[in-house]
This record gives C-alpha cells, sequence and structure tokens, in this order.
C-alpha cells in the first residue's frame, strides 16, 4: 500500500508496522527473573481469510503464512550487563499447492484442488526452496485432517515432498 510513497522518496513518511503480534512479559516467580517474547509476523503476500484465500500461488507464496518466534532473554547474575538469549522459530502456512475451499453452509467445505501435476509440483518446489533458503533445514509437518477431502489434498502434499526429498538424494 505504501510502494508508491517509497518511490516518491516518502519513506519515512509511513511508521513500520507488522501484520502480527507481539508480547513482552516479565516473569519473576522463579528464582531469578526473565522477559519472555512472542513476535508473529503474517507474510502480507497471500494473507486473507480463513477458506476465502488457500493454497498457493504460481509463485510458491502459500496462504496465511506465519512466523512464530519465542525467545527468553535472561540477565547474567554475575555479571549484570550480560545477556542471554533463547530463541525458538515455528512457521506455518496452507499446504503449497494450488488449491481453493469455498465457503458454504457446510462445516468444512469440499476443497477443490487444481489437477495440474506439474503446476502443483512446480509450486511446491518454489515454496520449499524459498524456506530453505531463508529458514535452513526445515522440518515439513503434514497437520491436514486425513479424513474425507482433507485427506486427498493431504496425500498429494506429502506424495510431492517424499519425491523432492528423492530427487535430492539423488542429485547429491
Amino acid at each position: 500500500m505504501t510502494r508508491s510513497l517509497d518511490l516518491n522518496g516518502m519513506e519515512n513518511f509511513v511508521a513500520p508496522v507488522i501484520n502480527g503480534f507481539f508480547s513482552l512479559r516479565t516473569l519473576s516467580e522463579y528464582p531469578g527473573s526473565f522477559n519472555f517474547i512472542i513476535i508473529a509476523r503474517k507474510d502480507t503476500r497471500r494473507s486473507g481469510m480463513r477458506y476465502l484465500v488457500r493454497g498457493s500461488d504460481n509463485n510458491g507464496n502459500v496462504a496465511n503464512f506465519v512466523e512464530t518466534e519465542e525467545a527468553i532473554v535472561i540477565t547474567n547474575y554475575k555479571q549484570q550487563n550480560k545477556l542471554e538469549i533463547l530463541s525458538y522459530l515455528q512457521i506455518r502456512g496452507s499446504i503449497p499447492l494450488i488449491w481453493k475451499q469455498s465457503p458454504d453452509i457446510k462445516y468444512t467445505p469440499l476443497i477443490i484442488p487444481r489437477d495440474d501435476y506439474s503446476l502443483n509440483a512446480n509450486v511446491f518446489r518454489k515454496h520449499i526452496t524459498e524456506l530453505v533458503t531463508n529458514y535452513g533445514k526445515t522440518i515439513l509437518v503434514n497437520l491436514i485432517d486425513k479424513k474425507n477431502n482433507q485427506g486427498e489434498i493431504g496425500d498429494y502434499f506429502q506424495n510431492l515432498a517424499k519425491e523432492e526429498r528423492e530427487n535430492k538424494s539423488k542429485i547429491r
């Protein structure tokens, strides 16, 4: 939304904000106190309401991609000016395939995958490549319900992941 301002030399006019959540709490119930921080950053390239924005676009950008970081900041008791920071980052997003799910009166609307294997394989590969480039070693977890219509897209995802893993091992 602010790109035209940036292009016209007005980048300092806009205050930077995040699409997400930030919380900082000082916890002192333990022998020493520490700060607990949680930051959730939502990607802006394909955000939207559940059921209205699903799957991936042709560039591998998945719907509602969020990176959530939890950090604990501990002050060293012997050296007050020294901090220890422990951090854990988790990412999540829609299954990286071309699919949609239109809302209706059902509790779980029908998932409609794009039945083009080469397109889906390309989208999947672009998404995984970006993840590995940005985050390093990445573990994929398939949390989709294994039943009915959701099971089909979950199987599609697993098959692509397995095929990509096998292709990578053949290259090395």
